[in-house]
């Protein structure tokens, strides 16, 4: 892995950038049980980073490359440099490694990546761990107030690059709560067996980036035979057609958020000797993996 600073202020940010790409690469290669490809499916042995400092916060990727421009300020209050780079190194898997078969697919392509850069984030400590849930709700907060909502699909809004430009909160913020939900509820169906990630191993396995790519009916497909759970009316509903994704049912998060504060508080209370006069229910384990606030994570 070959770190390049693009400028001066970049050199600041050193320590930072290799422990979040250590982190990124570590918890990726896991979850895909192998390296990231070329489009002729060869395993990529070398990485560069280039990172740069700027006035706002952007990010690339291509096969053996990610570039960063870490912004003054996070993007949308929480967006950090930090995250953008683990949203591009998760795209050297899933966009580099096998692609979607047309842009219809960029909720996929662009949501999942979002849903892992949290996860991940959380569980490696890059995000404090009440944190989580806070920045899945503003998420959740751009979804619902999005222009297209109940008028556009999620499929739709990422099918030109005009289009994806126009709904972004659609594309970014609905792909990424669809993959909320469903690691939620595929955890829960299977009692922890199955989560999305097996979703992401049989994309992995059996699709690429030349002739081979995946459409919706190969993620249907791939959820069915890697979690044994038929996701065709959710996935018509929801991505294909103009529902809105009902994500109180998976999960409310401003529940979660709170039970995480309260639990702060108290956490802090004990530490300074005293008997806190309260309890919070634990978070439900579904939902505690999904958005990487497991206790004991690395």
């Amino acid at each position: 892995m070959s770190l390049v600073l693009g400028d001066h202020r970049a050199r600041s940010l050193r320590d930072e950038a290799e422990r979040v790409l250590r982190a990124g690469l570590e918890e990726f290669t896991g979850i895909f049980n192998g390296p990231p490809r070329d489009a002729a499916g060869r395993p990529i042995r070398a990485l560069t980073a280039n990172i740069s400092t700027g006035s706002g916060t952007e990010g690339d990727s291509d096969p053996g490359l990610v570039t960063v421009v870490a912004g003054d300020q996070p993007v949308f209050g929480f967006y950090t440099w930090q995250l953008t780079l683990l949203h591009e190194l998760f795209h050297l898997w899933g966009a580099e490694s096998f692609r979607y078969r047309d842009d219809r697919e960029q909720w996929f392509n662009e949501g999942v990546a979002e849903y892992y850069m949290l996860r991940t984030a959380t569980l490696r400590g890059i995000v404090a761990r009440e944190s989580a849930p806070v920045i899945a709700a503003t998420a959740a907060g751009f979804y619902s107030s999005a222009a297209g909502l109940g008028r556009v699909s999620l499929r739709e809004a990422g099918r030109t690059p005009a289009n994806k430009r126009k709904h972004y909160s659609l594309v970014y913020q609905g792909g990424w709560l669809v993959a909320t939900a469903l690691d939620i509820d595929i955890r829960r169906r299977t009692d922890g067996a199955h989560s999305i990630d097996d979703l992401l191993r049989w994309l992995y396995a059996r699709r690429d980036a030349r002739g081979n790519r995946y459409g919706l009916q190969d993620l249907v497909a791939g959820l069915k035979a890697a979690t044994g759970i038929d996701y065709t009316r959710f996935m018509g509903r929801y991505v294909d057609g103009i529902e809105v994704l009902p994500l109180r049912e998976y999960v409310d998060l401003g529940d979660v958020a709170l039970g995480s504060y309260r639990r702060g508080v108290l956490d802090t209370v004990a530490a300074r000797g005293q008997q806190p006069t309260a309890q919070v229910p634990p978070v439900d384990p579904a939902v505690a993996a999904a958005l990487g606030m497991e206790p004991g994570g690395p």
